[in-house]
């Protein structure tokens, strides 16, 4: 991601983007070794997670986001001006956030989850596992699991589906109890983007995914 707006994407630098990882990529192919086939096992379980919680209605979402749009050019979506990279865009134009941010609390609070479904598989090949998930998972999370698992794993963030972040519990806790118009701050609180709006899940559901994906690498894993 970082990779991806550091380059803008424009002025070529999507073909760039794609030489620097398709060439290497590329020139593996050549090195790589067979082996005789592996066991395959694969283990899958729809968990429901607890929603983020909140403090505010809908109806006080969408009267700031009136006040907003009141003193705001009109948000026409996520679009950046060519001289701002993609990762300042917040801070460069924070009242855009801003008004997204109040429209965005508007619908989820009007649409409030009582869980969030995330479909979580192990796939086992030989020593191998993948832990696939459908949020974009905290590094701590994904570490977390890694160091959990017997078996060489790879972690796999939005697969099957995309739920949006997954934050460790200290994040998620971190921005709690604060009011609207500063839970959707994108400066003031950007160190904790993955827990704010870009969020539905609650500050148990990242140790709740650690949880059940080890689990099942533990199942995957007795077939040995």
């Amino acid at each position: 991601c970082s990779a991806w707006t550091a380059l803008h994407l424009r002025d070529g630098s999507a073909e760039r983007l794609g030489q620097a990882i398709g060439g290497p990529a590329v020139g593996l192919i050549g090195k790589i070794k067979t082996a005789p086939a592996h066991e395959i096992r694969v283990a899958g379980r729809r968990v429901t997670l607890p929603p983020r919680p909140i403090t505010w209605t809908a109806e006080e979402a969408e009267a700031l986001a009136q006040r907003i749009a009141a003193t705001t050019v009109p948000f026409q979506g996520e679009i950046v001006p060519d001289d701002c990279p993609m990762c300042m865009s917040a801070q460069r134009y924070p009242d855009t956030y801003l008004l997204s941010g109040a429209r965005h609390e508007a619908r989820f609070a009007r649409h409030h989850p009582a869980g969030v479904p995330a479909d979580l598989t192990v796939a086992r090949i030989g020593d191998l596992v993948l832990a696939a998930n459908p949020g974009e998972l905290f590094t701590e999370l994904g570490m977390a699991i890694k160091a959990g698992s017997p078996l060489r794993t790879f972690v796999m963030s939005i697969t099957n589906n995309w739920i949006g972040y997954i934050p460790t519990r200290d994040a998620a806790e971190a921005v709690l109890g604060l009011p609207l118009e500063e839970f959707i701050n994108p400066v003031k609180y950007r160190q904790h983007y993955g827990a704010t709006i870009t969020t539905e899940v609650g500050p148990a559901a990242g140790e709740m995914v650690v949880a059940e994906t080890l689990a099942m690498i533990e199942e995957v894993q007795a077939g040995s």
